[in-house]
């Protein structure tokens, strides 16, 4: 007999809304972080990297999502959830304190202009958090 998956179930709205917030909470501490401790540009913050940090949620929550179907398609369940894909706070000071802000003030230090050097910090970053991710996946199995 087919089992109807459920889309949608008590709480999950409640739970998005309270997700997204966090989140929302979360880039807003780090563009405040960013430019009041290193003077970091604000503006810079909010038109590359808050966007990309959306988007980075958005792509990684699809990605959970699709994953759920699968797994509820093989297993034949119908109470199968995705996990939440969030910007988590401890991270969050991580990035600021000891990788983007040092790189954007040592850029600054080598005499780049302000957008330059938040450029360049921001692309230190990325690469930080990619290698971050390539080490938890070599050590999840």
């Amino acid at each position: 007999m087919y089992k109807r998956y459920a889309w949608i179930a008590p709480g999950d709205v409640n739970a998005f809304f309270g997700l997204m917030l966090d989140n929302i909470g979360v880039l807003v501490l780090s563009v405040t972080l960013l430019a009041a401790k290193f003077g970091f540009p604000a503006t810079f913050a909010l038109r590359y990297m808050v966007p990309g940090s959306a988007l980075g949620v958005l792509v990684g929550d699809l990605a959970f999502t699709a994953l759920a179907f699968w797994v509820a398609r093989r297993t034949g369940k119908t109470d199968v959830t995705a996990m939440p894909l969030g910007i988590d706070t401890p991270s969050t000071f991580g990035m600021v304190f000891f990788v983007i802000g040092p790189a954007f003030l040592a850029a600054r230090a080598s005499q780049l202009d302000v957008d330059a050097a938040a450029r360049y910090a921001w692309h230190i970053g990325i690469w930080s958090i990619l290698w971050s991710g390539l080490f938890k996946l070599a050590c999840a199995p």
